[in-house]
């Protein structure tokens, strides 16, 4: 069931004739029954509304309701006001009714404006959809858009045809071949009454060879591209300080390679232990053939030739044993087989004499294709000015990252950039290089031979990174709650919320909040669920209180919150010892028991997964088959070869003598 809005484009300027689309589930429907609302439909004095029902034939009695006037002549599944008026703003609904199913309600708000206003400044794309190519083994092209303020609703458009529950940054479209070149795909914005456009990507058909990035005349391909993106800013100890920019970096540094095809987890905020369960899942990620990245800002020092990264659980007296060591995250990297092993260390490589174990670890061997990135030289800080959105190494390696070029001459390039734009010289990026191809983070991803492994990243990636429902709807005794789901990291939540009366608390259950959960209100009407990782229960309860009337919202385990707990711990079974601890890297972690009840993102990975496994298995099989057919044939073939051999010895054998002349 549901509401659709039309309107005509009399009267209406075209920026501002959008209306923004949210796919809701009534918490007064049966489970099954899903209602389709279109929201906040914004237009200008003048134009035609047109609101229609879409519902089941077994809903015969229908009835229109404008705020809480019914409105008696309109009993039809259309509504039609054919010069809407600022009178006509508000919440329209509708009362369905069917002798097998009840009476359900469905609604849409209405904001007539008498001028388009200008908001407009306000309201901007950080990041635009890009082009995209796709070739002949190639099935979906990705798109995404960054855009401010957050809050602010998507809809995706095909060729100028809305696309039904595409309303998130990122955009996912299958099924493509040849049919789809220079098809055309844009994002539609809006907040209040403003509306933007963003620029129009195209889906490129390029079945020939790619394009050489390096003039080398080949083209180097990956089986698959992964990365992993860690912010630490807000720090326990305040003799650290936080890090003003490490979030957003992170965030901007997920969305460029998420542009290039990288499967991206982003974190944030995360203790040692944290860390390294993390990396550990990431470093199963990786296989023969993958181009592996490491993206870390926060805090961090050098001691001993070494470079350690700070997580922000550490003590006012920092020790090695605090902290993570970057050579370990590459050895482990290199142990995984990868074709490209980045590592981006956003940090301080001051010198500190500190204490501790330094470990035994042997240097790790170069294998040609290994590449770190530093912010900042031996010994010295890297920078960033509160002025600024980003600091001053991610500021310059935004405006590199994305050109084809070589990833040698990409930090080359991003080191030259501010060597000659930040002439101060406090900062002076540093890298080193053992890459012997010309690799290319833009290069295209071959998954031949690698189709199960690819779909099991993908699978992983889904769950870490897109939510459950998008949005949903909550029914109160005097009012009613709307509520848009997003990811901002891969673990924080992020809520819209929408009402007709003003919020007056909102809050999360005591066994969230236990566990280290934060709800941060970012605005009347945006928040923020951080810290997800940290999740043990199966899901978050939110309370909200308008007018003395309070509800309950639960969330299924969000996001990271999938992976973590050792649950999921990305579809890869972990070491267990006798002890009854599964290994993460440098430390040991509890396990927690299995629970039942697990969610469906969850049962659906594992019945993806084992439908993969299952096709690959009969793949093999059969492969293996036609092997041993054709070793059999070939066997058969050199037997009767030797048997004619041995007749024909036999036939000569029994001729008479040649008699001499």
């Amino acid at each position: 069931s549901g509401i659709n809005a039309e309107y005509g484009s009399s009267g209406i300027n075209a920026e501002y004739g959008a209306r923004r689309c949210i796919g809701l589930t009534s918490s007064i429907c049966d489970p099954s029954t899903k209602l389709l609302i279109e929201g906040n439909v914004n237009l200008l004095v003048g134009s035609k509304l047109k609101l229609k029902v879409q519902a089941p034939k077994s809903y015969s009695d229908v009835q229109w309701y404008f705020e809480k006037t019914c409105l008696p002549a309109e009993k039809s599944r259309e509504l039609v006001i054919e010069e809407v008026s600022v009178d006509d703003s508000g919440r329209y609904k509708v009362r369905l009714e069917s002798n097998s199913n009840g009476v359900k309600w469905v609604f849409a708000d209405v904001t007539v404006a008498d001028t388009p206003g200008s908001p407009l400044e306000e309201l901007r794309f950080v990041l635009q959809p890009q082009d995209y190519s796709i070739k002949e083994s190639a099935s979906e092209a990705h798109f995404f858009v960054d855009v401010r303020p957050y809050c602010a609703s998507l809809q995706w458009y095909c060729e100028g045809v809305l696309m039904h529950d595409k309303t998130q940054p990122y955009l996912c479209v299958s099924g493509l071949d040849e049919t789809a070149h220079r098809r055309q795909y844009k994002c539609v914005a809006v907040h209040g009454l403003a509306t933007l456009t963003s620029d129009v990507a195209l889906v490129r058909w390029a079945p020939d060879q790619p394009k050489d990035f390096t003039g080398s005349g080949f083209v180097e391909t990956a089986t698959d591209k992964v990365a992993l993106i860690i912010g630490n800013q807000s720090y326990e100890e305040a003799t650290f300080g936080d890090i003003v920019h490490a979030e957003d970096d992170a965030r901007d540094i997920t969305v460029a390679l998420r542009n290039m095809q990288f499967k991206v987890v982003s974190l944030i905020n995360l203790t040692r232990e944290e860390m390294l369960a993390a990396c550990d899942n990431f470093y199963k990620l990786l296989s023969s053939g993958v181009y592996g990245v490491f993206y870390f800002a926060g805090h961090g020092f050098e001691s001993a030739g070494e470079n350690y990264l700070v997580p922000v659980d550490a003590p006012t007296t920092v020790r090695v044993e605090h902290c993570i060591k970057a050579q370990y995250v590459l050895h482990r990297m290199q142990f995984r087989d990868t074709k490209l092993n980045l590592l981006l260390l956003d940090m301080c490589r001051e010198f500190a004499n500190v204490g501790g174990i330094p470990g035994d670890m042997q240097p790790v061997r170069s294998r040609g294709n290994t590449a770190i990135g530093f912010a900042c030289g031996p010994g010295s800080r890297a920078y960033g000015s509160e002025n600024d959105k980003n600091g001053i190494y991610v500021t310059y390696l935004k405006e590199h990252i994305n050109r084809n070029i070589t990833v040698t001459n990409l930090l080359d390039c991003v080191n030259k950039a501010i060597g000659m734009r930040e002439p101060s010289g406090y900062q002076r990026p540093h890298y080193q290089s053992s890459i012997i191809k010309n690799i290319s983070l833009n290069d295209p991803i071959d998954t031949t031979n690698h189709t199960a492994e690819f779909h099991h990243r993908s699978i992983i990636w889904s769950m870490a990174n897109n939510v459950d429902k998008e949005s949903e709807e909550v029914l109160l005794k005097k009012s009613s709650l709307q509520l848009q789901y997003s990811a901002s990291f891969s673990n924080v939540l992020q809520f819209t919320l929408t009402s007709d009366l003003p919020l007056d608390r909102a809050s999360i259950d005591q066994d969230s909040q236990a566990n280290g959960l934060q709800l941060i209100k970012l605005t009347n009407t945006v928040f923020e669920i951080r810290n997800i990782q940290k999740l043990r229960g199966a899901f978050i309860e939110l309370t909200f209180c308008i007018s003395k009337d309070s509800t309950n919202v639960r969330i299924e385990r969000p996001l990271f919150a999938k992976i973590t707990a050792n649950r999921v711990n990305f579809g890869v079974v972990m070491d267990v010892d006798a002890a009854g601890t599964h290994r993460t890297g440098m430390c040991q972690v509890p396990t927690v028991p299995a629970q039942r009840g697990r969610g469906c993102a969850e049962v659906k990975a594992d019945q993806k997964l084992r439908e993969i496994e299952k096709f690959d298995k009969q793949t093999n099989d059969q492969h293996q088959k036609k092997k041993k057919a054709e070793a059999k044939h070939q066997q058969e073939e050199e037997m009767k070869r030797q048997e004619e051999e041995e007749k024909e010895e036999e036939k000569a054998s029994n001729l008479p003598p040649a008699l001499d002349n």
